[in-house]
Order: C-alpha cells, then sequence, then structure tokens
C-alpha cells in the first residue's frame, strides 16, 4: 500500500477503483506527450461525450470542490445548450482564446490529457460560466470549451448559476434542458 493509499484509508473495494483511476490517470498522461503541441488537423478523432447527469455538475468546476459542492450549490446548476460562436462574442478577454493560440494559453499538459481522454469516448462535463459585468466567463471547463472550438462543435452544453438565469437570457439563446 502506497503512502497516498494509507492515507485515503479506503475500503479494499474503493483502493481497487483508486488503483484503477490512478493508472488511468498516468496511462493519459504518458499518451498525452505525443500531442503536445501538434497542429489540430493531427489531433486524434474527437467526438465529445458530454456528461450532462445532474450528478455529474460537480465535475463542471476546475477545482476539486466535490465534496464543497452542495454546500456552495445546493440547487445546482442550471443547463442549456448554447451556440459556441455566440458565446465567444460574449467572452471576456481572460477566457477568450483564439484557435491559433490553442497552445499559447492555458496548460499544454491539461490541453493534451484531454485530448486523448476525449478521443477515447471518455465522457466530460460541460464547461461552466458565469457572469461578469457584460461578459462572461469559464469558471470550469477552459480547456473543455477550447476543445469544442478547435474541433469545430457547433452548440455545446453549458452550466450557469440558477441566480444568472435572467442575465444570461439577455445574453444568449439559450436551449434549456433544465431551468427554474
Amino acid at each position: 500500500m502506497t503512502s497516498d493509499e494509507y492515507q485515503l484509508d479506503l475500503s479494499n473495494e474503493e483502493l481497487v477503483l483508486y488503483r484503477k483511476e490512478k493508472e488511468l490517470r498516468e496511462r493519459i498522461l504518458n499518451d498525452s506527450y505525443q500531442y503536445k503541441d501538434l497542429a489540430i488537423k493531427e489531433w486524434p478523432v474527437i467526438k465529445i461525450n458530454w456528461d450532462i447527469r445532474y450528478s455529474s455538475q460537480k465535475f463542471s468546476l476546475d477545482r476539486d470542490e466535490s465534496s464543497e459542492f452542495s454546500k456552495h450549490h445546493p440547487d445546482g446548476f442550471l443547463l442549456g445548450y448554447v451556440n459556441l460562436n455566440e458565446v465567444d462574442k460574449r467572452l471576456g478577454i481572460c477566457s477568450f482564446r483564439e484557435v491559433e493560440d490553442v497552445w499559447k494559453v492555458g496548460s499544454s499538459e491539461k490541453l493534451s490529457a484531454l485530448i486523448v481522454y476525449l478521443s477515447e469516448g471518455r465522457e466530460v462535463s460541460p464547461p461552466f460560466l458565469c457572469v461578469y459585468e457584460d461578459s462572461l466567463v469559464i469558471m470550469g471547463g477552459n480547456h473543455r470549451y477550447t476543445i469544442a472550438k478547435c474541433i469545430g462543435v457547433e452548440n455545446i452544453p453549458i452550466h450557469f448559476k440558477i441566480q444568472e438565469k435572467f442575465k444570461i437570457d439577455e445574453m444568449l439563446n439559450v436551449k434549456w434542458i433544465n431551468h427554474m
């Protein structure tokens, strides 16, 4: 048992799952080096398999807040489909990326690992956007959003804060999947 595993104090079943997930992360990381800095046309085929289950909303955030998610977002997020180009026009400067800058902004390690992950058909949660003044900010899922943009996805699911619904409706044409 490794020191990480010992500190986690896992049951045998959880330990097996933990080891499998760790092995998967390590393999994906190793496989990802071949894609770092490659032109988009040289990426493997990617079809994004969006995980829009309510129980997976917590993964839309970049940081690991899984245990704190229900405390900070007791009602969860709203989910809606939006046109990526329309969102792009509303993104603030800190969230907007040109396709040609795909490797210049953000973490190239995360991006290349996500390329491998998605090319294997694995599920990924939608990005999470918030309203800031008159623009949108990607608070979770910059790399997911960027890959969708790079491969030419037209409409994507996005998570939003419930209390921002009216502002979002003023900014974007959203096909709401769940709303209050």
